[in-house]
């Protein structure tokens, strides 16, 4: 019965956030290790619960309360596997997140751009940002500044 439930579970999990199976799978796995105890201590509850939990409380802005009766887990419980998965993807986002910063001589970033949301190619975000007109302005670069990059820079 409980599979049962959590297979139905799971099905309306996957159809209410429009992802697909093979995006969770996706998820999980590079997610497990950091879901999965690595000590000996109290049991958790499997890595793809934690991941659903998670993804659920993000997506739909329930209470802990809603969520914990949703997934049949305690609120300590949907608290920590919302926060493991949280550390997890920040742990990760480098991996698909790429910030156009801007720093100065001593590594100090002097300017982050994040206004593009879905994926564009560098020269265009470069074009749209703040410092692609900095570079004609004479009061904001001064003529012997230089800015380093790949070709999107030019």
């Amino acid at each position: 019965m409980f599979l049962r439930k959590l297979l139905i579970l799971i099905i309306i999990f996957l159809l209410v956030h429009k992802m697909s199976k093979a995006t969770f799978e996706f998820l999980l796995q590079m997610l497990r290790p950091y879901l999965t105890r690595q000590i000996k201590g109290s049991p958790m509850i499997p890595p793809h619960h934690q991941l659903m939990i998670a993804i659920w409380k993000m997506a739909m802005m329930d209470s802990y309360r809603s969520v914990c009766d949703r997934f049949n887990v305690g609120r300590a419980t949907a608290v920590r596997a919302v926060r493991r998965v949280t550390h997890a993807l920040f742990l990760n986002a480098s991996t698909f997140i790429k910030w156009p910063l801007v720093c100065d001589h001593r590594t100090l970033i002097t300017h982050c751009y994040a206004g593009h949301p879905d994926s564009v190619h560098d020269q265009r975000v470069f074009r749209q940002s703040e410092v692609a007109n900095y570079l004609n302005d004479e009061e904001k670069f001064l003529g012997d500044s230089h800015i380093l990059g790949d070709a999107a820079y030019e």
